[in-house]
């Protein structure tokens, strides 16, 4: 029996006495007080297994965010790179014309341009209106404009009347019309069925619309004659009634031959609108 005792089977003995006197021995003093009074080879013995690891916690809160870092100090520039290889010569564009009458562009004419991403034509416009038959105003065509003048004593003056697109002939003193502003409210003059402010023409006329009128009390202002550019705006009201073609208007346009009547010395005004209408 003395050779089955040995170290492990003493402290079991001690551990198994000690459980069942209840811990009578811890009432009064302990008996082991350090490990130091173990032996280590005991020790040793009774240390025991690790246990299985126990069950996954719950996820902790999320942590505040951190304060930002400084910023890092600017590195060294790399070494700079090598030079590219040489570029090919592109190629320029080149362009041929395109004669009027060749089938290309409805025979109208223009150029085509030829670039390394191909060809592209550019053709001539049609002959838009008005600018046809020679660059005159088309028959039934209208055009409008306006007028002004001013005297600062009793006698003549005068307005011209410059038209945009010339007239293909010039018009005599039949077809040359002033409206006053009666006329325009009671609608008398029948080829002028116009106003100042929207001023018309039958085909073949000029009609010239009085506008504003500024006048020193008493006084009077008249459009003695409407005549052709070409002639003397004071005398071109010589030979109404006796030469065709005396009063009128002239391809590019009118002069107005205007009378001032009045007693005193203050600028007059008068002003209007006007419309021709191409034969």
């Amino acid at each position: 029996m003395r050779r089955r005792v040995n170290a492990t089977g003493v402290v079991a003995v001690l551990a198994l006495v000690f459980a069942m006197s209840g811990g009578a021995f811890a009432a009064g003093r302990y008996l082991i007080t350090s490990t130091k009074q173990i032996s280590p080879k005991v020790l040793k013995a009774l240390k025991g297994n690790a246990g299985a690891a126990g069950a996954k916690g719950a996820a902790g809160a999320v942590g505040a965010t951190g304060p930002v870092g400084a910023v890092g100090a600017t590195g060294a520039g790399g070494p700079a790179g090598g030079a590219g290889a040489a570029g090919t010569d592109g190629v320029s564009v080149t362009s041929k014309e395109i004669k009027v009458g060749e089938a290309e562009c409805a025979k109208l004419g223009g150029s085509q341009f030829t670039s390394v991403s191909g060809k592209t034509t550019a053709c001539n416009g049609k002959e838009g209106s008005p600018w046809t038959a020679g660059g005159k105003l088309p028959s039934g065509s209208s055009e409008t404009g306006s007028w002004e003048s001013s005297v600062h004593a009793e006698g003549f003056t005068g307005a011209s009347i410059s038209f945009p697109v010339r007239l293909a002939e010039s018009l005599d003193h039949e077809h040359v019309f002033y409206v006053t502003s009666e006329q325009q409210t009671n609608h008398s003059q029948a080829a002028c069925p116009g106003s100042v402010e929207e001023p018309e023409a039958a085909a073949g006329d000029l009609c010239v619309y009085q506008g504003g009128t500024w006048l020193p009390e008493g006084g009077a202002i008249k459009v003695e004659n409407i005549c052709p550019p070409s002639k003397v705006l004071w005398n071109c009201g010589e030979g109404r009634g006796t030469s065709a073609g005396e009063d009128g208007a002239g391809e590019s346009g009118a002069v107005m031959e205007i009378l001032y009547e009045g007693t005193e010395s203050e600028k007059v005004v008068l002003d209007g609108s006007w419309a021709v209408t191409a034969p």
